[in-house]
């Protein structure tokens, strides 16, 4: 399984009344991907890639549960026409590179930092 993007178009009704961008760009990530070791907690209970360039405002599972999706939309009051199909499809590619070039070695660095800091938070209750 491998990570790609995808994108959807707003209804032309919607982005003349909003004056949004284009419409949404998403990454899915499939479920044994390493990077879901580290994801962080973002705005709300969305989870995103260190150095995101979008604010992501979607993370839930596909209907199967192989991927995690998390995605970003040009809704907002700071998005235009400049926001086309172009730029959201060259954002996803963007956060699906971050995803891609996040490895084992990476995972395996952040799991033990984890273990190290719970260790010395609660070393005085460890019975050695």
């Amino acid at each position: 399984m491998e990570t790609y993007i995808s994108t959807i178009a707003y209804e032309d009704d919607f982005k003349s009344s909003c004056k949004t961008g284009w419409g949404c760009g998403y990454v899915h990530i499939p479920k044994d991907h390493p990077i879901l070791i580290e994801l962080e907690e973002g705005w709300g209970n969305y989870l995103s890639p260190k150095h995101c360039p979008e604010e992501i405002t979607l993370t839930q599972w596909d209907k199967d549960k192989e991927y995690l999706i998390i995605g970003f939309d040009t809704a907002h009051s700071w998005n235009n026409d400049s926001h086309n199909e172009a730029y959201v499809t060259s954002q996803a590619n963007t956060i699906k590179s971050l995803v891609d070039s996040y490895m084992d070695y990476d995972a395996d660095i952040y799991a033990r930092e984890q273990i190290r800091l719970i260790t010395e938070k609660y070393s005085k209750y460890l019975i050695l």
